[in-house]
């Protein structure tokens, strides 16, 4: 009789990030309900909700930054969705790649 394999489900965590920005200056602190910034996949007029309140807001760069860096799946950081933000991290990796070493061309 052959031995039954046993699946076991991996987990994997997030990487831990250095240092947390400080985002406590932050537009979406003010907004009483934080499911704004976690509209349905398809919901324009939401995703547009939450991309007004990050236009304005004072951390905006730090936010996309942390998102980017924890490579954050779901929600509006720093005024992009995860599918924006997954294409402008590509479009910066090549720019890097692109980037002769040194800065000599």
């Amino acid at each position: 009789m052959a031995a039954s394999a046993r699946r076991v489900a991996r987990v994997t965590m997030p990487p831990l990030l250095d240092a947390v920005p400080d985002l406590s200056a932050g537009a979406c602190r003010s907004v009483p309900d934080p499911d704004v910034f976690f509209p349905e996949v398809g919901d324009e007029v939401g995703a547009a909700r939450a991309r007004r309140i990050c236009a304005g807001c004072p951390v905006r760069s730090a936010c996309l930054a942390y998102a980017l860096a924890a490579d954050e799946p779901h929600g509006i950081f720093g005024g992009l969705d995860p599918k924006e933000r997954g294409s402008w991290s590509r479009r910066a990796a090549a720019a890097v790649a692109l980037t002769p070493v040194g800065g000599a061309a």
